[in-house]
């Protein structure tokens, strides 16, 4: 089943349930999450895209690129050996959510990497961010 509107994507993304994770919010949240409320799953950044031919006007398949992200834990709570380990357990678990909804949701693929959120000058997270490609 292919995707038909950029919201839907975002509310379908935002409503898996992934292993692993406390909480999760149907947008970027304004604050930081809590140490208790995490790790916490939420959709970011929606780009929309779709082409349009040149001698007939038609446009083409819609496509569409959302960031997925889930917080692990604050930079530096813990050391980076558990951070490494609570964040390579919840990129599996992830890959096997978005396996399990690929067709349901219209996805066509996704990267998982690991990297940091930012929220403001001093609060950093250990988190997973996947770029998850859909079409229709």
């Amino acid at each position: 089943m292919a995707f038909t509107t950029m919201a839907g994507l975002v509310a379908g993304l935002a409503a898996l349930s992934v292993p692993g994770v406390t909480r999760v919010y149907s947008a970027p949240p304004s604050q930081p999450p809590q140490t208790a409320d995490l790790p916490a799953m939420y959709p970011r950044l929606p780009v929309n895209t779709i082409s349009v031919d040149t001698l007939n006007g038609d446009t083409g398949l819609r496509s569409a690129t959302i960031e997925l992200v889930i917080v692990v834990r604050p930079l530096f709570q813990s050391t980076p050996a558990a951070n490494f380990t609570a964040a390579v357990t919840l990129l599996d678990s992830l890959h096997t959510v978005l396996a399990n909804n690929a067709l349901s949701l219209g996805l066509d693929s996704w990267e998982i990497r690991q990297g940091e959120e930012l929220y403001d000058d001093e609060t950093g997270m250990w988190a997973l961010v996947a770029t998850v490609r859909a079409s229709g």
